[in-house]
């Protein structure tokens, strides 16, 4: 057994100084990159946790029109070709009116218009220039006239924006297209 000499010999024994500097400094440091790792952590977090709630409450008004379930773009959808080559082509080419069955999509309120022809719902007898949404409708779109001398245009208001859509006709597809302007 040890005796009362040793141990106070042992705890006499002192560490040199730089030493217990040396010690100290890095365990400062290791308590500030654990400090520093978990406040980098918590940031991130609450960024995620940010970016999460403003895409669940952020108002989307999405909004698209759809012909033959394809999106209606600026590249445009071929609704007949020239000349009169099918039953589909004669009907756009000669007939007074054509139907042109549409889907818009859309999560807000929207304003549809068109400027030659009117609009119809297909269960309904609802016929009109001008309709009012707030979900997503199909409709018929039914032109009237001779596509090669006037311009038909259906627009769609939302909130602070206008989007027109035109029937035209594509010298290059030799088609009749929709397309969004």
């Amino acid at each position: 057994m040890t005796d009362k000499k040793e141990i106070e010999a042992y705890l006499s024994i002192k560490a040199p100084e730089s030493l217990k500097v040396r010690i100290e400094t890095e365990r400062e440091r290791s308590r500030s990159k654990n400090l520093a790792t978990v406040r980098s952590f918590y940031a991130l977090a609450a960024c995620l946790a940010l970016v999460v709630i403003v895409f669940l409450f952020l108002p989307m008004n999405n909004t698209s029109l759809y012909f033959d379930g394809n999106k209606v773009t600026s590249k445009g959808l071929v609704l007949g070709e020239v000349p009169n080559t099918n039953a589909r082509v004669m009907t756009l080419s000669t007939a007074s009116s054509v139907n042109i069955p549409l889907e818009i999509k859309t999560d807000k309120k929207v304003k549809v218009s068109v400027t030659n022809g009117f609009l119809a719902l297909p269960d309904s007898e609802i016929i009109t220039q001008e309709i009012e949404i707030d979900k997503d409708t199909s409709l018929v779109w039914v032109a009237e006239g001779d596509f090669y001398l006037q311009e038909y245009n259906l627009i769609i208001e939302k909130e602070k924006e206008l989007i027109c859509y035109s029937i035209s006709k594509d010298d290059k597809r030799n088609s009749i297209i929709l397309s969004e302007k």
